[in-house]
Formats: structure tokens, sequence, C-alpha cells
């Protein structure tokens, strides 16, 4: 991948988006980015600058903002077992389990992007943990 994204420029983005339709709520990325993904590290700082950008210029009416945490080494690739292992975790304060048990809308998804869909995409659909599991830390 070539082009990698500016947080300044994407937290305009945002800045210009939650302005326009008054949104409450976002998700990003942690600062882990999801493997490492530059642009996904990229949209996590952007999340950051808004933030504080929003917080000097603005009293109150901020949405709230989640990242989606990042599982490194093997346990990103443990899939449909990693969600029926969750529900054996305590919970943990200003965090949200989301667990979906099939990857068929996930695939769906996938092909919307038939460019993106190789071979070892198809692996990923069955292995990733992100596609059965996500956790959403509050920011």
């Amino acid at each position: 991948m070539e082009e990698v994204w500016d947080p300044r420029l994407v937290a305009a983005y945002i800045r210009k988006h939650v302005s326009r339709h008054g949104t409450t709520h976002l998700v990003g990325f942690d600062e882990r980015g999801i493997s490492g993904h530059p642009n996904h590290c990229a949209c996590s700082q952007a999340m950051r600058v808004f933030l504080k950008s929003e917080q000097a210029s603005t009293k109150g009416g901020l949405p709230v903002i989640w990242m989606q945490q990042t599982f490194g080494g093997l346990g990103q690739y443990g899939g449909l077992l990693c969600a029926l292992l969750c529900k054996r975790r305590r919970r943990k304060k200003r965090t949200v389990t989301c667990v979906q048990l099939s990857c068929i809308k996930a695939f769906l998804a996938m092909k919307q992007h038939r460019s993106q869909l190789v071979w070892y995409r198809y692996l990923h659909l069955i292995f990733s943990r992100y596609v059965y599991i996500n956790v959403l830390q509050k920011m």
C-alpha cells in the first residue's frame, strides 16, 4: 500500500461529519490498528486529534468514541472459538463486546468489494477473531 492517510485530514472529515449529522457515537480502531494497518492507525490518531481539538473548542456535546481493541499473535485467528469463550470472561467497565456467531454477513460484505476477495481473504473470513467478536473500549 502506497498511500498513508494524514490523521489531521481524517480528523477534519470526522469533524465535518459529526457537525453535519449530529453524530453521537463514533467507532474506530485502537492505536495498534488491527495488525498495524497504516490507515487503521491513522484513523486512531485522527480520533484522538478530533477529540483533543473538540475538547479545547467546545463544552460538552462531544460524541462518545469507542475504539476496537487489537488482539495480537495467534489470538487474532481463534475465530468462532474466541466468540464462544468470551461468554465466560468477566465484563469490564467502559467495554462493549460484540459477538456474531456466523461469518455469512462478513462474507456478503466482502462480496461487495470483489477486488479484495482474493483466496487468503476466505481464510480470514473463517478464522479471524474480528469476524466473530469485537471488543470496543470507550475512549
